[in-house]
């Protein structure tokens, strides 16, 4: 008799098929035997008795390899054992790996990831096929990697790729039965999203309710690949929360209007490229911002009001003089008045004196007598200073008192003489 054949198999059985004997000795076949031997055991055993020309072998042990002989009988007797089929391994092709994903990426090589399957076929898996498709091109084999005991397996494109291009991968499982089918494809631009700007944006102009600024082109040696489409702009609400995008486009030049007055902002930005726009990113891909400027909507305050030598109350050897806080604080918190006193002669230079936010009057003490000062005021908020004052003159001294008693000394038809303490 042939030797059996196998029909079909899965992970613990073999269904197997023989033919009848040619030759019958002039009694017809009353029976058919089957035996199987395992790679791990020495003889064979008998696993089927009847007349059928096919069998299915169960309760058999995943990842070992069967061989099977056939005989037949009749009246007479058995005949010889068949010639031992060709092995056949309880396995099957694995299931495809799962989880491909972008590692990282560049206009030169692209590296991704993916999971070995768990349904490895019944034996261990002899590696992972890769295929590779440029555009909408035919997919082709471009690299192997081994299987290995962890789970997750990096494979990096070895082929030379060109920067903006979009390729298409899938991945396979291998084992000694076969090959898997081919993963769902990963398509991945051969570009990064651009690098952080070198330097935060640059502030031009202030106001109490905006900011203009100017960023920086990004070169090309940093673009990530492919051109720059665009720059975001963000701004975040002024109280250290989120980041709101607020200009998108290639202008390096911008104001932002309508902003709280006295508040503190932080702004930001980065460009970005085909890999964005081609809404080809993955949860490895982050946006490079530049290093974060913080600006404070507010200007120089307004000059201080109505500086003003105090006349009410004079010293030999000192100056009071008042003055009214400024029509405007500049959008930020007063800080100090600072005030200069100078000798109208030049006699004495001038000398700057800083007191609080909250003083409206000063008292120059240890001035010299009779002699005329000039004051001029300033005042501090959080971003600058304003200009002077004019210069306020005063002199020193205090006024005379009346003079005492008149006592007439002598008197002539046309003269008075009159002496008084």
């Amino acid at each position: 008799m042939a030797a059996p054949t196998r029909v079909t198999h899965d992970l613990t059985s073999i269904t197997l098929q023989w033919t009848a004997p040619t030759a019958d000795g002039d009694s017809d076949v009353t029976q058919y035997i089957l035996y199987s031997k395992a790679d791990f055991e020495t003889t064979y055993s008998q696993v089927y008795k009847g007349m059928a020309l096919t069998y299915k072998v169960s309760s058999l042990k995943t990842g070992f390899e069967y061989q099977f002989k056939v005989r037949s009988g009749n009246a007479s007797g058995l005949s010889e054992f068949s010639a031992a089929s060709t092995s056949i391994i309880t396995a099957l092709v694995p299931q495809p790996p799962t989880g491909i994903v972008l590692v990282a990426r560049s206009a030169s090589e692209i590296t991704f990831e993916w999971v070995s399957p768990e349904d490895r076929g019944g034996v261990e898996l002899d590696g992972f096929n890769v295929y590779m498709a440029e555009e909408n091109e035919e997919f082709t084999k471009v690299g192997s990697a081994p299987a290995t005991l962890n789970p997750t397996v990096l494979w990096h494109s070895e082929s030379e790729l060109t920067a903006g291009i979009f390729y298409r991968f899938k991945v396979s499982s291998v084992n000694q039965i076969g090959e898997s089918d081919l993963t769902d494809e990963i398509k991945i631009i051969a570009a990064d999203l651009p690098e952080a700007p070198a330097s935060p944006p640059v502030v031009t102009l202030v106001t109490e309710t905006s900011i203009s600024l100017t960023i920086a082109a990004i070169p090309e040696a940093s673009n990530g690949g492919t051109p720059i489409t665009g720059y975001f702009v963000e701004i975040d609400d002024g109280n250290g929360g989120p980041f709101t995008r607020v200009h998108d486009s290639l202008t390096l030049d911008l104001i932002l209007s309508n902003l709280k007055s006295g508040t503190t902002y932080q702004l930001r930005y980065a460009g970005r490229n085909l890999v964005y726009d081609a809404n080809n990113m993955f949860e490895c891909d982050h946006i490079h911002y530049s290093a974060v400027i913080v600006v404070l909507t507010a200007v120089d305050p307004t000059l201080p009001l109505r500086l003003h030598h105090d006349t009410s109350m004079r010293y030999k050897t000192a100056l009071i003089y008042n003055w009214d806080p400024p029509a405007s604080n500049g959008g930020s918190p007063l800080q100090v008045f600072t005030l200069g006193i100078k000798s109208e002669e030049g006699s004495v230079e001038e000398v700057e004196f800083v007191v609080t936010v909250q003083a409206t009057s000063y008292k120059f003490e240890s001035l010299e007598p009779a002699l005329t000062y000039d004051v001029r005021i300033k005042v501090n908020n959080l971003v600058g200073e304003s200009d002077w004052s004019e210069y306020v003159s005063a002199r020193t001294g205090i006024a005379p008192v009346r003079p005492g008693l008149f006592t007439f000394e002598a008197t002539t038809r046309t003269t008075l003489d009159l002496s008084w303490t």
